[in-house]
């Protein structure tokens, strides 16, 4: 039991070490917001603009705070769109994510 728990502990450190990675790319290259669409990560830009997508979650355990549009009726990413620089400031207040020197 005691391995099955240290396994996922690893597996949700791994994953949000992959987060913070992302973030950070998307940060340096301008993108703002994004939203997710069926498992897939967008930019979020104003109505009207191309969006486009980021990465696609076959593990549907990335970012699992940002709320899947195709999850509700009628919404749209404007509706459940989240700051990429707040997402990542979130991963940073976890204490055993931070690097470690």
């Amino acid at each position: 039991m005691e391995l099955e728990e240290a396994k996922k502990a690893l597996l949700r450190k791994s994953t949000i070490e992959l987060e913070r990675t992302l973030l950070e790319i998307w940060l340096a290259a301008g993108i703002e917001e994004i939203y997710k669409y069926k498992n897939n990560i967008k930019a979020y830009r104003r109505e009207g603009l191309t969006r486009f997508d980021l990465i696609n979650d076959l593990t549907y355990q990335l970012f699992p705070e940002v709320e899947d549009t195709a999850n509700h009726h009628d919404a749209a990413a404007e509706d459940f769109k989240m700051r990429v620089d707040e997402l990542l400031a979130a991963r940073e207040l976890i204490p055993s994510m931070k690097t470690q020197s």
